[in-house]
């Protein structure tokens, strides 16, 4: 054996080189394993990746740019709004009148909230978590000159067109169905999810103690859920109940339980279902905040559950 070959044998059977290449064989596995596996739906939504259809080849890239491309191409969808639009296949309702109303009361629904809690939106941090397309956080544009606003999804193409089209005045990071925020303990004075745990039936309570980590104390979360009272609106609401797909007889048997889970084969995870009951929330979340109260109805058929981290909270 030559002294080059001894070398290189000896470097392969070193225990760190040994730990690095066992280390990089596992990280392979386990790569094609999660991509390759198709039937647990957890993988399959931690991460909706980005389009890349408008990438420019770099041979020539001149000035079109993505954001450059859908401006030409959408521009006119903006008219009238300070701020770009999103294109019609990112809309999640899928009218645009619908998302420009409806956003614009469930942020005055949100200040009537920051109004009654003491919030001042000057100078503060605020997360609106399952920002998505923006249709709630896009209205808080006057208040972002002046405060910190982001919006985290896992929805890539959302995402990447929110980074794009809305920063500045907000910012924005992509987050994957695993329960972490890439932000520092106590970084945020609010946190706002509407229709976020309602649809969470996995890992919700590693969710809350990742909220819980990020809010500073003191600071508030206003949550959305499905509770008792989501089941006696569904109850007289046949058009929404149509829309959730229960029948009387479901809602009669589900709504006798403190959890309970309406899925179905091969349902995303956005369609899952997820229904509390107001002692529950106050049993389990009650470990994580304070609970300021719980609004019956607030957003629509759910209610809107206000915490706060405690004040003297010592640790994360």
């Amino acid at each position: 054996m030559n002294r080059d070959a001894a070398a290189k044998w000896i470097r392969r059977v070193s225990p760190t080189v040994a730990r690095a290449d066992l280390a990089r064989f596992v990280n392979d596995r386990v790569k094609e394993r999660l991509t390759g596996f198709t039937g647990n739906a957890v993988m399959k939504a931690l991460f909706t990746p980005a389009p890349s259809d408008t990438v420019v080849p770099l041979s020539n890239p001149g000035t079109f740019t993505r954001q450059f491309i859908w401006r030409m191409k959408h521009v006119d969808r903006s008219n009238g709004q300070p701020l770009p639009l999103p294109p019609a296949e990112l809309l999640y309702y899928h009218n645009m009148d619908f998302y420009l109303q409806t956003g614009q009361a469930d942020a005055s629904t949100l200040r009537t909230f920051f109004d009654r809690l003491g919030v001042r939106l000057n100078g503060v941090s605020v997360m609106d978590w399952g920002c998505r397309d923006c249709r709630v956080l896009r209205h808080f544009e006057p208040e972002a000159q002046s405060c910190d606003f982001w919006g985290v999804d896992q929805h890539g193409p959302s995402m990447e067109w929110a980074k794009e089209n809305l920063s500045p005045p907000f910012r924005f990071v992509t987050c994957s169905a695993y329960p972490h925020l890439p932000f520092e303990d106590r970084t945020f004075d609010v946190i706002f999810a509407l229709s976020v745990l309602t649809h969470i039936p996995w890992l919700a309570d590693a969710w809350l103690m990742e909220l819980r980590r990020i809010l500073k104390p003191g600071g508030y979360g206003l949550l959305t859920i499905h509770d008792e009272h989501t089941w006696q609106f569904l109850r007289q609401d046949d058009a929404m109940r149509e829309k959730f797909g229960f029948e009387e007889d479901d809602i009669a048997r589900a709504d006798t339980g403190d959890l309970v889970i309406i899925d179905g084969p091969d349902l995303p995870l956005e369609y899952v279902n997820v229904f509390h009951s107001t002692a529950r929330i106050r049993q389990e979340w009650g470990q994580y905040f304070d609970i300021v109260s719980i609004e019956p109805r607030a957003f629509y058929h759910q209610s809107m559950v206000i915490v706060r981290k405690p004040a003297n909270a010592r640790s994360s």
